[in-house]
């Protein structure tokens, strides 16, 4: 679920610097994370809760590398 912040719109008369202002804006732009990206990092650490689980011997290697084909499958 990405979270939404309320958007208020400006004028560039109500910006008194505007380089920082548009460097501040590439910032955010940049380090957003895309719809795309969220269910990436979901199915990254699905993999790494699995790898715990395997590594703590609660899941054999078969149903660990089978679970994590899956979940890759989804990227």
């Amino acid at each position: 679920m990405i979270a939404v912040t309320p958007v208020r719109f400006l004028a560039l008369s109500d910006v008194d610097d505007l380089p920082a202002f548009t460097d501040a804006l590439r910032d955010a732009v940049r380090n957003a994370t895309t719809p795309a990206q969220a269910p990436r990092q979901d199915v990254l650490a699905q993999i790494a809760k699995l790898a715990d689980l395997h590594a703590a011997g609660i899941l054999t290697a078969e149903e660990f590398q089978s679970k994590k084909a899956e979940l890759l499958n989804r990227l």
